[in-house]
């Protein structure tokens, strides 16, 4: 296997299987088409050394597989929205209840703990914001047969 079957490998292997076979047959297109305006500029066949140098122009192979495939979002826009107004409601309930907590905290053993109400407001804002990150993401990256809309 020479060198650019070797990297059309690499590319394909981060590419969807659905279009791994159109998209390889059209990068190693432009890599020979490539190589061929070099060969035509330096008028002497091509080398290995010439190979490497257009591979390396090209880019790492998953810079490469990553132009191909559409970017994917945490959120798409159409539940961005509703995802803040999540989040924003998620850290004032949190915010409340860790009050609430800090209260009965005072009121029963009449220490001042500073320090444990922010950690704990902290760790279940971190929680809260990974919770509700992760049903969001999965909302926006249902398969196209089993779409959501947001109110």
């Amino acid at each position: 296997m020479n060198l650019i079957d070797r990297y059309i490998s690499a590319v394909a292997q981060q590419l969807p299987e659905a279009r791994r076979d159109d998209i390889t047959r059209e990068l190693k297109a432009n890599i020979l088409d490539r190589l061929e305006n070099l060969a035509l500029e330096q008028g002497r066949p091509i080398a290995v050394e010439d190979e490497s140098t257009v591979l390396r122009e090209l880019g790492h192979p998953s810079q490469v597989a990553a132009g191909f495939t559409p970017p994917q979002q945490l959120v798409s826009s159409e539940w961005f929205p509703m995802f803040k107004q999540c989040l924003t409601y998620g850290i004032i309930f949190i915010f409340v209840l860790q009050l609430i907590g800090f209260g009965v905290a005072l009121t029963s053993m009449g220490k001042l703990n500073i320090v444990g109400f922010l950690f704990g407001f902290f760790q279940s804002s971190l929680l809260m914001f990974a919770s509700v990150t992760g049903a969001f993401y999965l909302l926006s990256n249902l398969p196209a047969t089993e779409k959501i809309s947001p109110l």
